[in-house]
């Protein structure tokens, strides 16, 4: 998994930021990409994360 979408996703999940907050954020960081495509993201690999940062 790419480093851009791993810090979007907990971004996302960590401090349940909206997805326009999240997008922001990673405009901020040079990294364009449009929020649905973090939406996109989030239900694609929210399993995944949820079962890291629950240990």
């Amino acid at each position: 998994m790419k480093p851009h979408i791993l810090q979007a996703v907990y971004l996302k999940l960590k401090f349940t930021l909206r997805y326009i907050d999240v997008e922001e954020i990673m405009k901020m960081r040079e990294i364009n990409v449009d929020h649905a495509t973090i939406q996109g993201w989030v239900y694609k690999f929210n399993t995944f994360f949820e079962a890291k940062m629950n240990r």
